[in-house]
């Protein structure tokens, strides 16, 4: 529907233990984003800011909310926030720690109004795997971060595709053997 939450973290997601029902709540930042229309880059809370926000792209997608979505599963298997600067350029460092140096095609997927001039030595990336475990039962994990933690929102996994990522197999399937 292109409506896009913009706030998306653990605060915002409610969770029904008894019936293990999820939802999202507090969309006060929430936006119809029309294609060509200007939205306010300074929006979501700093932990879960999709990277084209932090370099202040104007014209995103829902690809934010993907991002955050990906942050917060993160944050839910390590107990602790996976990127967490003090201002968006800690912010963006922090993120560079973990999935190194965007490539050039990655800053103009990002914001292509950004005007790059690359100050650092570019950093390379730390394998989800170090951070979250090396085990055969962690590789959907794994590969789910991999497709929804990147730089450019255009290769982030949509929310359909997301949905049915092997990462959530086993909510599909106890969900089927619940109706049996």
């Amino acid at each position: 529907l292109k409506i896009c939450h913009r706030d998306l973290k653990p605060a915002n997601i409610l969770v029904n233990e008894r019936t293990k029902e999820v939802k999202i709540c507090d969309f006060g930042s929430a936006k119809k984003l029309m294609q060509g229309e200007v939205s306010l880059a300074y929006i979501c809370s700093r932990h879960y800011r999709a990277p084209e926000l932090i370099m202040g792209c104007i014209n995103y997608t829902c690809a934010v909310d993907m991002w955050a979505a990906g942050c917060i599963v993160a944050e839910m298997v390590k107990k602790s926030t996976l990127f967490a600067g003090d201002s968006n350029t800690e912010q963006f460092d922090e993120i560079m720690k973990v999935l190194g140096s965007p490539s050039a095609d990655d800053i103009k997927g990002m914001n292509p109004n950004y005007n790059y001039q690359p100050k650092y030595t570019r950093k390379p990336s730390i394998p989800f795997s170090r951070l979250f475990g090396r085990n055969p039962q962690d590789e959907p994990l794994i590969s789910f971060l991999e497709k929804v933690l990147v730089y450019n929102p255009k290769k982030r996994l949509t929310p359909s595709e997301a949905l049915a990522h092997p990462y959530f197999d086993s909510l599909r399937n106890s969900h089927l053997q619940d109706k049996k």
